[in-house]
């Protein structure tokens, strides 16, 4: 039986006058919302400019803003610091970070500044300053949780440098609530030792025995384990790199 070959119907081609008449409709369109297109491409030429605006600006002021925090750390960290001279390059360093922090608030050096700042009157005994620095970014940078903890244990020093523990207790509480923080152990020893100048025996150890449970490999775990021994309590050692850690047992010393 003679197989019937299918022959394939092409396309055809729209006529001259076809596509004359379609464009002529697409133009009657556009001349009908004549108003609409050229407000809508107004509004994208628009936004187009404030966004090229917005990241030039934000550049310019990370650029000089960078500056002055160059100049300022020069100030501090270029060279070693005498004695003699040491009030005077914190002193031009709080200029520049002040210079910073009133032009160029919304730069990416502003955090840093603002932490910076409140170290250098640190440096030179202006703890109530310092203090109002460390409070300003806390609220100012709220989201910036990589340094809020090392922001919450300075101030937790600057407190204990004016002669207020409670305020500290309460600054390093802070630092620990925050799970990845950096310094966390830092903050658990310290609180310890605030609890043990205060005379607070049982509250020092609670601290101490939080450090080495949570952060057994950490540096500081072998400093509470020390002061745990001194305030009579028995602990046992902590693990070598690579070995798992032990159960705790903490227990009073037989006298």
């Amino acid at each position: 039986m003679p197989y019937k070959i299918r022959t394939i119907t092409k396309k055809s081609v729209l006529e001259p006058e076809v596509i004359a008449t379609q464009s002529q409709a697409l133009l009657d369109l556009l001349d009908i919302h004549k108003k609409w297109v050229i407000l809508g491409v107004s509004l994208i030429i628009v936004v187009g400019l404030a966004w090229a605006g917005t990241n030039w600006y934000q550049m310019r002021q990370d650029r000089e803003a960078a500056l002055l925090e160059y100049q300022a750390s020069k100030e501090i960290f270029g060279e070693p610091l005498s004695d003699e001279n040491r009030a005077a390059k914190h002193q031009k360093a709080i200029e520049h970070y002040q210079t910073l922090l009133s032009n160029y608030p919304r730069s990416s050096k502003a955090p840093f500044a603002q932490y910076q700042l409140g170290n250098s009157y640190v440096e030179l005994k202006q703890y109530d300053k310092a203090i109002s620095a460390y409070q300003d970014f806390i609220v100012r940078y709220s989201g910036h949780k990589t340094l809020l903890p090392a922001i919450y244990l300075r101030l937790g020093y600057a407190h204990l440098l004016k002669g207020d523990p409670q305020a500290a207790l309460a600054d390093f509480d802070e630092a620990i609530k925050y799970p990845d923080a950096w310094n966390k152990d830092q903050a658990y020893y310290e609180s310890g030792r605030v609890y043990e100048k205060l005379g607070d025996k049982t509250s020092a150890i609670g601290k101490y025995e939080s450090l080495i449970k949570e952060l057994p490999r950490s540096a500081w775990t072998r400093e509470a384990q020390t002061r745990l021994k001194t305030l009579g309590v028995f602990q046992q050692p902590a693990p070598s790199a690579g070995e798992n850690p032990p159960t705790a047992e903490i227990k009073e010393e037989k006298k």
